[in-house]
């Protein structure tokens, strides 16, 4: 699709103008999709949609793109490029241009959105789950360089802690890193898978494995979540130079979860 050039009220924010004109749906209740949540980019706002099993079922053809949750329900990306309209026309202030994360937009949004999206179907997906891995792997890059410069702050190192608060970090044997991802289960509740494989995660966390609790089968205390594996493995490390603590990354092999030490260069 090209370009729409049309008339937005100044005191409008872009996002809330989308929003109005373009993710609204004439669908029956169990079909009509639900916006989840939305971030921007360089010229660029992406809306994360979750659309339940009753509307796959209204259309032709299935969906093989994505990797449905237990309900049968696909949250995927709906990506707007947009601009300031034709110069010189109050009247054509604004402009758009409505894409599908599967069409592999060029321009990335923040990563902080990627959590929430259902996982590629690589396998049977074919070219449009390639593309999508494409721009979603763009979204990470540009978040990766975005972050740079705020590792150090306390909501990318302690994101999980009460207050943003360092925990006691002799409570602690080691820090570990686990690829997560979010499913639904019933309509409203999101739940956290936090032993994936990276193919399939939406984001990565660094634990603490607290000292008494060294079976992997025991619980564990999330530190920070990060958008990226990346982000998580130079996180991890700010961390463990803070702490003293090695750095483990969990792996999931078959059935079972696994964790081993990982080198500072390795991270």
């Amino acid at each position: 699709m090209g370009w729409t050039i049309t008339y937005k009220d100044p005191r409008e924010s872009a996002a809330d103008f989308l929003a109005r004109e373009c993710l609204t749906w004439r669908l029956p209740p169990e079909a009509h999709p639900e916006v989840v949540t939305s971030a921007a980019g360089p010229g660029s706002l992406a809306s994360a949609v979750r659309f339940p099993a009753a509307y796959w079922e209204r259309r032709s053809s299935p969906q093989r793109i994505f990797l449905p949750a237990a309900d049968g329900s696909v949250v995927t990306a709906l990506v707007f490029l947009i601009n300031g309209g034709e110069s010189g026309r109050r009247t054509a202030n604004f402009g758009y241009k409505d894409m599908h994360e599967t069409m592999g937009p060029c321009t990335p949004v923040s990563a902080s959105i990627l959590r929430y999206l259902s996982a590629l179907d690589l396998e049977n997906g074919g070219d449009a789950a390639k593309w999508a891995k494409g721009w979603r792997d763009r979204c990470k890059a540009y978040t990766n360089g975005q972050d740079a410069n705020r590792l150090h702050a306390a909501g990318a190192l302690f994101n999980c802690c009460t207050d943003l608060a360092e925990p006691d970090w002799s409570d602690f044997s080691r820090l570990e890193i686990g690829a997560c991802r979010q499913e639904r289960q019933g309509e409203s509740d999101l739940w956290t898978v936090n032993a994936v494989d990276d193919a399939q995660a939406t984001f990565w966390t660094v634990y603490g494995r607290r000292k008494a609790d060294d079976a992997l089968s025991a619980e564990c205390e999330a530190i920070t979540d990060c958008n990226t594996r990346e982000q998580a493995g130079k996180v991890a490390g700010i961390l463990s130079a803070r702490s003293g603590l090695p750095v483990f990354r969990k792996a999931v092999i078959g059935r079972k979860v696994l964790a081993a030490p990982v080198a500072e260069g390795a991270r």
